[in-house]
């Protein structure tokens, strides 16, 4: 037998302590829609009502309260098995190296997200201005690169091609790069008109 979405089991878990499932989203950091479909697909899933909802108030039924002491236990197990990975990583801290603006502007601002979801982890932010080249051909001096800034990170988030043979690599996003220049260079003496007007 496959097991449930673990979302949908935490959501339960949550509604069930709190009796409420507007204080479980608050407490999952997701809205109460959110937690209600997670509810509603462990309840389509294992056919069995798990709350009788009266307004906008939960009640426990019979066969919820009987599974919850087994799914505390594994959830209690699951962290246990969590820790035990965390020490023999040593610190338990988790580096991620990233250019400088990427780290300010786009990375910094979302972690406290991360951090209301994943409490236990310790996230570091390295930023570092080496970079690979926007090819991103795999080349010596690319492998180079990245392997330094793996050297004391767990994740690198690079600004190229992403063809890096040897590595695991995710695209997170699609990136434009617009040209700007001063009013000045288009209405001066000798105005650009052209890309090789810049040479």
């Amino acid at each position: 037998m496959r097991l449930p979405p673990l979302n949908a089991l935490k959501a339960f878990e949550a509604a069930a302590r709190h009796l409420s499932v507007k204080r479980a989203a608050a407490e999952l950091n997701v809205t109460p829609a959110a937690v209600s479909h997670q509810i509603r697909t462990l309840e389509e899933y294992l056919g069995v009502q798990l709350f009788h909802r009266y307004n906008r108030a939960l009640e426990l039924t019979d066969a919820a309260r009987a599974c919850l002491p087994k799914l505390r236990e594994g959830f209690d197990c699951l962290l246990k098995a969590v820790e035990v990975l965390r020490a023999q990583k040593g610190t338990g801290a988790f580096t991620v190296s990233a250019a400088p603006s990427f780290a300010a502007r786009w990375l910094m601002p979302r972690l406290h997200r991360f951090f209301q979801a994943h409490p236990e982890v310790d996230v570091r932010v390295s930023a570092r201005m080496r970079q690979v080249s926007e090819g991103g051909k795999g080349t010596v001096a690319e492998r180079a690169t990245i392997d330094a800034w793996l050297a004391d990170s767990d994740i690198a988030i690079l600004y190229g091609r992403g063809d890096y043979p040897g590595f695991h690599v995710d695209k997170l996003l699609p990136l434009t790069v617009t040209p700007i220049c001063s009013p000045r260079l288009i209405t001066g003496q000798s105005p650009l008109t052209r890309p090789e007007d810049l040479r």
